[in-house]
Formats: structure tokens, C-alpha cells, sequence
């Protein structure tokens, strides 16, 4: 069977994978083996989300090992290599750009920030590779083999390479240098029953000879992902334009002022976001982290950059996705101010919240230039190594998460966009702008409609009108038409079948979809991904927080998020279901909250669920579908909306 290469072809990790493939085939020996090597494996959602080679073999046929590579011990038997998953940490730095400290291996890189030579432990994030591929195999519901973690020095000579670590490949690659590597790596492994010489040992990954764990990853590794038709759109809209020639006035004063895009939902915020980081990566050679608090969105990003061929690396122009949590989780472990937290324990919220105003008050009146030598930066470049700053939905963000970046990486290095009635963390606006005076900052108002279609944010106008609530987004004539219908019954598969023979028919994929849900008493949504299922159709469930960091890896997969996790998505057709419950919920949630003396507790309730409501209504571009009881309150409304409007179509039971 040989070796295969997968992987992007683009960069340094590609060409290793074909400098490493003659020396992997030497070592397979027989035609029944196969290794699969994966160049830049992905990760997304992971702590560390690309591994540079990840080497997969299946030795179907095992090979033996000769006796002078084991340790002396192990000579008493024999041994045979039958599968084995390597995860290889590749370093291209000269002999004096390397150095070895014990069991550690520090190479030498350059601060972007300070223009400084800095050492950085390979060691340390060669074993967080591992626990990465680790966490990715078990979000797929699949038994993780044993993977093995290694660094490649691809220039430093194998005579050069200390003898007491085993884990380590020079230049020039040779079978016999993997054979030993293996063994090395498997010592503990193959020590196991030396009383018993007449058995053979095996150096293995898998707890079974069929090697299923193996083949799983293999299978989960090597998938191909393509995108969609509306993938294609929105690529295409990231990367088609030159920024520098439509919005000069903030393009020209990166870095030196606060940018702030201001819009309500459909105005593209999120999107021009990835087209100034498209831009800033790609033209000006920047690091761009773009921080979200919603980790359903973060997965779909992650997705949509990995179709674009843009992959997160340590020192290189790059874009990666975050979320906040995981963020600022990770800030407080830089300065030891994590809560301690057991496996199995659930996230502790309230420790969370002190120790992040902890962070703050540490951090209160520091600078960039100020914090650059301290241990908490100069050990921690992977999370501090960044040009700017990007956060998404940020009138939804503490007080306090605004202070801690505001300090580290200075508000002239932000890019917020800013969502207009859209406040759904916090009951008042976080005000970014008021970091800086009026010269130092930019703010760009977004009021016209990108996503929606002309009768879809009519419609959505008119809701918000119902309400009393403002709603300025202009409509968008160029891209006319739009559905709205409306279910007052259960969805059923004949609606469900009816609706996506339509979205087939537009060009989409089940992927170009979204599905709305919501979860508990009167609603039955929350099943949604095992309904799809048996009506024969695949989901990815991101309602389900095991699935909701990973993303989808077919166009044929329906997508499916709870509605506090829609903000930021978007879909041909979006299918809002148990519409009236997810309301009422928020209706019911308004009323705790305090209101002013010129408004009523049930105006105000009724204004806050509203603004809830139309996070979901401003996900679609074509097709919107609310499905919800016919004796609830909302149905009335709905009712109403309908009778003066004849692009409002409305579904009755079959």
C-alpha cells in the first residue's frame, strides 16, 4: 500500500512530509503496509490546533527490529513494529540556534514585539500536540491511539543530537533513524513480561492487532473537507476585494488608533472583521487573533479559514479563532491566577469571574512595552505574539475582559465590532470606544443590509416595529426577494422535505443550512439531531457542547446550535423551531431585570425578548422558518404580520 501524503501543500510542513516519505517506505518493508503522513494535521478547538507531521502506519506484515537498536534488556526477545501514530514537532533551525537543557529542547526565535532573541521550549509543545490530537480524536466519539510525541531537526547533523534522548531526528532521515526512534519511544511499552522471552514484543499504538483505533484516526485525519456553494460566496467576498483601495482611512492607520465597526445584525460586521484580517495577513505580514465569546461561531470560522488555506503558526503571519474563555483562561495561567479545577468538575464560573478581575487589577496601569519583561510574556509567546486584536460582538463583553486587552496589547492594536440591540450577556453596553480620546479612535457604522434579503429584512423591520424597538438597517435592493414562512404546528418531514427540496434547488448544500433550537419543557427541538437522523439525514449537533468546538466535515451535514449560540452564523435557509418557547423564555428572563421609570416591567420584558428574537431572524439570506405553537401569544403576532404581506407564507398541517 505504501505512504501517502495528505495535507496542505503549501508550506515547510508539506515538503518534510516528502523528505521524510523514502525513509517511512524503507522502514515498511512489505507491499500489505501503509502509513499515512499528514501534513500541518488539524486540530481546531484545541489548545494547540495544527500538529506539523502527523505520521500514521499500520504494518500489517510486522516488521522486526534488529537486536542492536533495543536497550540491552530487551535483547532477550524479540521485537516487531505493527502500527504506531507519531506526532513530529518540526524545527528547521542551524546547530547554534538549538540548545539542549536535560530533557528539553530550546530553540531560538525572534520576538516580533521587542526585536529580541528569545528561547522557547520544542519539548513543551511537542507534548501538547499529543494532548491535542488526543482531545480532537475523543470530541469524534472515537477511542484515541497511543500518540507519540517527537521533534525533527531537520538541520542540526544526527552526530550533533544528545544520546540521552530518545525522541529526537537529525538531518538526513534514514529508516533505521525511525526504527530507533520507535523503539525509544516504546521503551516503557516493551519491558512489559521480560520473564516471558519466547514472546515476542510490539511496538504498537493500539490496544487490539486489528489496529481499529489507528484506522479510525487515520479515516478522521486524511477526510477532505470542501466547501459549499455558500462557502464559495463568502470567500470570495473575504478575499476578492483590496481593502486598500475601498477603505483607506482605516486600513492606512492600523495599529495606531482603535477601529470600531458599528452595525446592526445582517450589516456584515463579522465579515468585514475577516476581510481587514485577510488583508492584514496576507499584505502586511501581521499576526491577527480574532476573539469570540461564542464557540459555535469559532468553529465555523475555523472552518471557513481552513478552507481559505489559513492555518495558525507560532512565529508566521497567520489568523486564528479563539474564545474568549479559552483565552483569558489561559492569560490567568500565564500569571498564575487560573482557578484549580479536577478532572470531571464543572467549569468554575464564579472562581472564573474573580480571577479575571484579579488579572485586571494586576494589570491595571501596565503597557505593552511595560509587560514585555515579565515572565508572564516572555514564557507565553504563543498567546501574547499577536499585531492585533480582533473581538467580535463586543458591546457584549465585561468591563473587565476589555481592561485585561486593553493593557496587554493597547487599544490602538483593537478591532471591535460592535452589534446595535444585540445584548444578550450583559445588561449594558460595554464601551470600548471611551478606551481612547476621539483622535486615537475610528468608528465605521455599517447601516446597510449585506445578509438579508430585501422581504427578510422587511419582515424582521416590521417585528422589531411591533415591539417599539428601533431598527435602521437599510434594505438592500440589490439582492431583492427572500421567503418567510411561518409553521404553527410541528415540524414534520413533509414540511422539513418540502423546505430543502426548494434549498437544493437554489444550489445549496444540507451544510448552507441552520437550525435553531431550543431545549426543555414544550419544546421538542432538543431532539432534533436524533429526529434528522432517523428520517435518514446527518447532523452536526453543535446544540450538544461535546460536538460544539469541533465543526461540520460534509456539505451533507444539517447544522443544528441552541439560539444563545446563532449570533455571528448564517444560513441560505435558517429553520427557527420551538420559536415561541425560546421567546417566552427570554420574556420571562426580561422581567428580572431592572427597567426605568418611563416603562412598564412587561414593556420592558417584552423589548428584551424582542431584541432576543431577532439575533435568530437576521441569520438567513433567502429562506426564514419559525415553527411554533398556534395557541401561544406569538402566534397572533405572526398572524397579523402575515395578513399584510403576501411574501409571508404560511405552512398548515398536512
Amino acid at each position: 500500500m505504501g505512504v501517502t501524503i495528505y495535507g496542505d501543500q503549501s508550506g515547510d510542513n508539506y515538503h518534510a512530509a516528502q523528505e521524510l516519505k523514502p525513509a517511512l517506505e524503507g522502514l515498511l518493508q512489505f507491499p500489505e503496509n501503509e502509513a499515512r503522513i499528514v501534513a500541518s494535521a488539524y486540530t481546531p478547538g484545541c489548545a494547540v490546533q495544527d500538529t506539523d507531521l502527523l505520521v500514521l502506519g499500520i504494518l500489517r506484515k510486522p516488521v522486526d527490529v534488529p537486536r542492536h537498536l533495543l536497550p540491552e534488556p530487551l535483547r532477550v526477545r524479540p521485537c516487531k513494529i505493527s502500527n504506531f501514530a507519531l506526532a513530529i514537532e518540526l524545527k528547521s533551525h542551524t546547530p547554534n540556534a538549538v540548545r539542549f537543557e536535560g530533557n528539553q529542547v530550546l530553540v531560538r526565535y525572534r520576538n516580533r514585539v521587542t526585536r529580541q532573541d528569545e528561547w522557547h521550549g520544542a519539548t513543551d509543545q511537542s507534548h501538547k500536540q499529543v494532548h491535542a490530537l488526543r482531545e480532537y480524536v475523543n470530541r469524534h466519539r472515537l477511542q484515541p491511539p497511543w500518540f507519540m510525541a517527537s521533534i525533527w531537526l531537520r538541520n542540526v547533523p544526527k552526530t550533533q543530537l544528545p544520546q540521552s534522548l530518545h525522541n529526537l531526528l537529525g538531518a538526513g532521515v534514514a529508516p533505521i533513524d525511525l526504527m530507533r526512534l520507535l523503539v525509544g519511544l516504546s521503551v516503557n511499552k516493551l519491558t512489559r513480561n521480560l520473564s516471558k522471552p519466547w514472546r515476542a514484543s510490539y511496538v504498537s499504538c493500539c490496544r487490539d492487532d486489528a489496529a481499529k483505533e489507528l484506522s479510525s484516526a487515520m479515516d478522521l485525519f486524511t477526510r477532505s473537507i470542501e466547501p459549499s456553494p455558500l462557502d464559495r460566496k463568502k470567500i470570495e467576498r473575504i478575499t476578492r476585494t483590496t481593502l486598500k483601495d475601498e477603505v483607506p482611512q482605516y486600513i492606512e492607520r492600523m495599529g495606531t488608533q482603535l477601529l470600531a465597526f458599528h452595525g446592526r445584525g445582517g450589516s456584515g460586521k463579522t465579515v468585514r472583521l475577516l476581510q481587514l484580517a485577510n488583508h492584514l495577513q496576507g499584505e502586511r505580514g501581521a499576526r491577527v487573533l480574532l476573539l469570540t465569546y461564542n464557540r459555535a461561531l469559532a468553529a465555523d470560522l475555523r472552518r471557513l479559514l481552513r478552507l481559505m488555506g489559513i492555518r495558525e503558526h507560532f512565529d508566521d503571519p497567520t489568523i486564528s479563532i479563539g474564545t474568549s474563555e479559552k483565552f483569558f483562561w489561559t492569560l490567568m495561567k500565564a500569571w498564575g491566577l487560573a482557578p484549580e479545577v479536577s478532572p470531571g468538575e464543572e467549569f468554575p464560573e464564579a472562581e472564573y469571574a474573580t480571577a479575571k478581575s484579579d488579572l485586571r487589577d494586576l494589570l491595571k496601569g501596565e503597557t505593552r512595552e511595560s509587560l514585555q519583561g515579565e515572565a508572564a510574556w516572555t514564557e507565553n509567546p504563543s498567546i501574547l505574539n499577536w499585531d492585533i486584536v480582533m473581538v467580535d460582538e463586543a458591546q457584549d463583553w465585561p468591563s473587565e475582559e476589555r481592561d485585561i486587552l486593553a493593557s496587554i496589547f493597547g487599544p490602538e492594536r483593537l478591532v471591535v465590532a460592535d452589534g446595535v440591540d444585540q445584548l444578550v450577556r450583559r445588561d449594558g453596553r460595554c464601551d470600548w470606544v471611551g478606551l481612547v480620546s476621539p483622535e486615537k479612535r475610528q468608528i465605521v457604522s455599517l447601516r446597510k443590509s449585506l445578509r438579508l434579503k430585501s422581504n427578510l429584512c422587511r419582515f424582521v423591520e416590521s417585528y422589531a416595529d411591533h415591539a417599539g424597538l428601533e431598527w435602521d438597517l437599510r434594505i438592500n435592493d440589490d439582492v431583492a426577494g427572500g421567503r418567510i414562512i411561518l409553521v404553527p404546528h410541528r415540524y414534520s418531514r413533509e414540511v422539513h422535505d418540502e423546505i430543502m427540496a426548494s434549498h437544493v434547488e437554489s444550489g445549496n448544500t444540507p451544510i448552507d443550512s441552520l437550525f435553531c433550537v431550543t431545549a426543555g419543557a414544550g419544546a421538542e427541538s432538543g431532539h432534533l439531531s436524533n429526529t434528522l437522523g432517523s428520517w435518514g439525514y446527518r447532523c452536526w449537533n453543535g446544540a450538544d457542547s461535546s460536538t460544539r468546538d469541533s465543526y461540520p466535515d460534509s456539505v451533507d451535514q444539517f447544522r443544528i446550535v441552541k439560539y444563545e449560540s446563532c449570533r455571528g452564523l448564517e444560513g441560505w435557509t435558517v429553520v427557527c423551531l420551538d420559536f415561541e418557547v425560546f421567546v417566552r423564555r427570554q420574556y420571562e428572563q426580561g422581567l428580572l431585570h431592572p427597567h426605568d421609570l418611563y416603562e412598564t416591567a412587561e414593556e420592558h420584558a417584552n423589548r428584551f425578548a424582542t431584541r432576543w428574537a431577532l439575533i435568530p431572524m437576521t441569520r438567513a439570506i433567502d429562506t426564514l422558518v419559525l415553527q411554533y405553537s398556534p395557541d401561544s401569544s406569538l402566534a397572533s403576532v405572526l398572524s397579523d404580520l402575515a395578513r399584510s404581506r403576501d411574501y409571508i407564507e404560511v405552512r398548515r398541517p398536512m
